[in-house]
């Protein structure tokens, strides 16, 4: 789970956790874009879906990243971009992988993406391993470590929204001159897919079937579960169960919220029910998940 997923080195082994609220001191109201280089945990092996928008450079070591359940090789140099929705998760890890990752709200890059030539593509391209993405990203890290140091939390945001439109568009660039456009996918099933994880994104609380969102697809669920296990290896239900499993589980770490209120956001008939479906996947009721990671913090 890269670049949403961060690892930590103890003992030669990289151990992650997916927490809702070490995502939200990646960026605070008075730092709303910020590097690291710190390496930080997460669950190993476990999904996590991310809140924030990210650019991702593997600094050592290798990895496999799967990126909204596609799986894509991590070495030093490689650079991912993760937005806001995205699912992430990292295993294979070697015992010197180490990340260095910029963070900013998601307000900064929905106004970044703003004017960009073709933001479709940078969605779809969120992965590359190639030295001018490589240097364009060192030299993104040194403008934003440079020019974000002081001012203001307004100053800040302007500053990076610039730059990283700037990073965005050189990105489209780059794309282009390799002969990649908004309109081209790699296959039909590429294009389904993308579609598949935005409507995935968008009503996930509404429904965890199949068939509803083949439907919103005009297609068949046996046709859908086709596409989504050629991208990915794995089934429609099961992309669709672990996405809305990774949110229930970010919804129960707001203990602000009611167990019962979050079984009535994910449009289920009654919390026993909303229990039962979290128990299946999770092995253990929300009652418990709540309590345990009360434990952590």
């Amino acid at each position: 789970m890269i670049l949403s997923a961060f690892c930590y080195i103890c003992t030669r082994r990289v151990v992650l956790y997916a927490i809702m609220s070490t995502q939200r001191r990646h960026v605070t109201p008075e730092r709303p874009v910020a590097l690291h280089t710190a390496i930080l945990p997460e669950y190993l092996n476990t999904g996590i879906c991310i809140e924030n928008g990210y650019v991702v450079l593997c600094s050592a070591g290798t990895a496999t990243t799967e990126i909204n359940f596609r799986g894509f090789p991590q070495r030093a140099g490689a650079v991912n971009l993760l937005f806001p929705g995205d699912v992430n998760m990292i295993r294979d890890a070697s015992p010197d992988l180490g990340v260095e990752y910029l963070a900013f709200t998601p307000d900064i890059m929905h106004e970044a993406m703003i004017g960009v030539p073709s933001p479709a593509t940078i969605m779809k391209h969120r992965f590359l391993d190639a030295p001018a993405i490589t240097a364009m990203t060192r030299a993104l890290f040194a403008s934003i470590r440079t020019s974000t140091c002081f001012g203001r939390a307004e100053d800040m945001r302007r500053i990076a929204v610039l730059q990283i439109r700037a990073f965005f568009d050189a990105y489209c660039t780059y794309l282009a001159s390799r002969g990649l456009s908004e309109s081209t996918f790699s296959s039909r099933g590429a294009e389904l897919f993308a579609r598949f994880m935005a409507l995935l994104t968008r009503h996930y609380r509404e429904s965890r079937s199949v068939s509803f969102y083949a439907d919103k697809m005009d297609m068949t669920p046996r046709y859908l579960t086709g596409v989504v296990t050629a991208m990915t290896g794995k089934s429609a239900k099961y992309a669709i169960d672990e996405y809305a499993v990774m949110q229930m589980k970010l919804a129960l770490q707001d203990d602000t919220r009611s167990i019962n209120d979050i079984a009535w956001e994910f449009h289920f008939s009654s919390p026993a029910y909303f229990s039962n479906y979290f128990k299946q996947h999770i092995s253990v009721s929300p009652q418990h998940y709540r309590a345990h990671y009360g434990e952590e913090k």
